[in-house]
């Protein structure tokens, strides 16, 4: 699997992600092989800070529907 994944993903994005790139994001993460996760720790921690403020300081969570809330509670 290649190195970097997570970070191409934020190419031509802004600093805070926008609701579906946050939910595109999770799905990435959620597939990732733990091995990957090892080897490309910081880079899976950065996406995960990403998440976080985008949810939280953009208010992605506003437009959390119900059909979200599996995923969300899953990840």
């Amino acid at each position: 699997m290649e190195d970097n994944i997570l970070d191409h993903f934020f190419n031509n994005k802004p600093s805070l992600i926008d609701y579906n790139d946050e939910l595109k994001l999770i799905d990435m993460m959620m597939n990732l092989p733990i091995s990957w996760i090892i080897k490309n720790k910081d880079e899976f921690l950065y996406a995960l800070n990403i998440l976080s403020d985008s949810y939280t300081i953009r208010h992605g969570f506003l437009l959390q529907t119900e059909k979200d809330d599996l995923i969300f509670n899953h990840f």
